[in-house]
């Protein structure tokens, strides 16, 4: 997957490529989902998120089964060489229904006050992990309201061009992953 000009704010296009690192993301499967043939939820489901026929600049990744998905994030200017951003907001939203989101080496994490998320720290890892609790997904990813805040996490990145991070869904298939580089739950 490849997301065009996701900081215009430095002036250079810089596109951010993300990557299958474990190897059980499959956009051709989606064998258990009702109503569709194989793959077209994934499909469908996977890219620059819609909300009433409106592109709204967040990216959504579907996934399938109950299991941990990892991927590769790069940033990398036009001609697909590394760029290095002194700092790179990456927000989760919509996390419920016992989904997580797991990254290791970011500068830091933001969260709102009142989260509903629990937060784990280990090795140098943090993971942000959902229950069962619903949440709406935003009409506006940079100012969500108050409950979808509470459903949100923010890991902070700072001079660096890669990262890679795991997503979970602990009981649920044919669930979703939606994030936006945005400040929305942290101070500049």
């Amino acid at each position: 997957m490849k997301i065009i000009n996701v900081a215009p704010e430095t002036g250079d296009r810089v596109d951010l490529y993300i990557t299958d690192k474990k190897g059980n993301f499959d956009l051709s499967t989606a064998k258990t989902k009702s109503g569709y043939r194989s793959g077209s939820w994934m499909s469908s489901k996977t890219g620059i998120y819609e909300k009433d026929g409106v592109e709204l600049g967040a990216l959504r990744i579907a996934m399938e089964a109950a299991t941990e998905y990892e991927f590769q994030f790069e940033l990398k200017n036009a001609a697909g060489e590394p760029v290095t951003l002194r700092e790179f907001p990456l927000a989760f939203y919509d996390m419920d229904y016992y989904e997580y989101v797991e990254a290791c080496g970011a500068a830091g994490t933001a969260l709102h006050i009142a989260s509903d998320l629990t937060k784990t720290t280990q090795n140098g890892c943090v993971k942000f992990s959902s229950g069962y609790r619903s949440a709406e997904s935003p009409s506006d990813f940079d100012h969500p309201t108050e409950i979808q805040a509470k459903a949100s996490a923010s890991f902070i990145y700072k001079d660096t061009s890669s990262w890679t991070m795991k997503f979970g869904l602990k009981w649920y298939g044919h669930r979703w992953v939606l994030f936006k580089s945005s400040k929305a739950l942290a101070c500049e």
